[in-house]
């Protein structure tokens, strides 16, 4: 679907759901007047300034809810309609000997999400839109992104570039047969818990 921003927006603020109008492909709208930007992105990359322009968004607000105690984080894509861990209970079962916690982006806000990453130390999670918000994190922050072997997507590796962070790109066993989806982007994983648990004991004794 589409969206289409309603008013005129300040430099800096915050959406609120009133200010966006979604439309299906059988919508149509007319406007007094029709603002439409360039697109600022390729399908794999992100321009240096985006990132620093939603991050500088949220700074205020990040200062406020800054953390003493950094978190572990496991984000899951258990509800997620693709890309979950087949495996996933004993995932969270190993994660939790670290100290990990284990976190549903789609049960937040945004401005939860932003604190989390923001808040962390260390992060693993599977591949998937929601690790946008690594570019909340703080310089050499961890992160582990899980990938099905047959999928190969540089997007977070830039993001984490830029940002200085300590990225790691973790292959998984893909599903043999995804019942839901054809293409390779979706499919379900399993993790291989030893190679993950020989990753974290060298990773953690780094973390400050």
């Amino acid at each position: 679907g589409l969206c289409i921003l309603r008013g005129c927006m300040p430099t800096k603020t915050i959406l609120r759901s009133s200010d966006i109008i979604s439309l299906n492909s059988n919508s149509f709208i007319e406007a007094d007047k029709l603002v439409v930007t360039s697109r600022v992105t390729s399908a794999d990359y992100i321009h240096d300034w985006a990132i620093s322009y939603i991050k500088d968004l949220f700074e205020s607000t990040l200062n406020k809810n800054k953390s003493k105690k950094k978190k572990r984080v496991y984000i899951s894509r258990g509800n997620a309609g693709a890309r979950k861990i087949i495996n996933e209970a004993d995932l969270i079962m190993k994660l939790k000997k670290y100290n990990f916690e284990v976190y549903y982006l789609e049960k937040m806000s945004v401005i939860e999400q932003a604190t989390l990453f923001n808040n962390a130390e260390i992060i693993i999670a599977p591949h998937g839109a929601g690790n946008t918000h690594m570019i909340f994190c703080n310089k050499d922050t961890v992160f582990i992104e899980l990938f099905p072997s047959i999928l190969t997507c540089p997007t977070y590796w830039y993001i984490a570039s830029f940002l200085n962070l300590d990225y790691h790109y973790f292959y998984c066993q893909p599903e043999k047969k995804h019942k839901k989806y054809q293409n390779k982007i979706h499919s379900n994983m399993y993790v291989d818990l030893n190679l993950l648990e020989d990753y974290l004991v060298k990773l953690i004794p780094k973390l400050k």
